[in-house]
């Protein structure tokens, strides 16, 4: 049994929030990477490496909704919708994960007797920023 519950964070607080995107999101993803660089010379006793550039990589998926266009005011599928987003990823309140994204990818799918899904699939572009502070 753990004993401190309060800091356990559940998933009924988290949110995708990305700028010209319009779904109902319910899940996400989110892979924070940093190239590693060996540095290690001939002299040296031990590996030495050097950190390079972070980037990260996420997933959403949710369903559609029917109020709005799915990319952007004007419906069309263009190469700037998938460019210009911002995405923020929140598990909780006080903790996101938040980064302009290449949006590389996404999937909508209906059937008859379930829900209309849409996923998207993305890599950084520029700064990513961590907020991690809880409530």
């Amino acid at each position: 049994q753990r004993d401190n519950l309060m800091a356990s964070i559940v998933g009924t607080n988290g949110n995708v929030a990305a700028t010209g995107i319009n779904a109902a999101f319910n899940a996400w993803n989110a892979s924070v990477n940093v190239v590693e660089s060996d540095v290690t010379r001939f002299t040296d006793l031990a590996r030495t490496v050097a950190p390079g550039l972070v980037s990260a990589t996420f997933t959403a998926s949710g369903t559609m909704n029917d109020d709005a266009q799915l990319f952007g005011d004007d419906g069309a599928v263009a190469a700037a919708h998938f460019q210009s987003s911002t995405v923020t990823l929140t598990a909780d309140t006080g903790c996101t994960l938040a980064f302009g994204a290449l949006i590389t990818g996404f999937d909508i799918s209906t059937a008859v007797g379930g829900d209309a899904t849409f996923s998207m699939s993305g890599s950084s572009n520029g700064a990513i920023t961590l907020a991690w502070g809880g409530s």
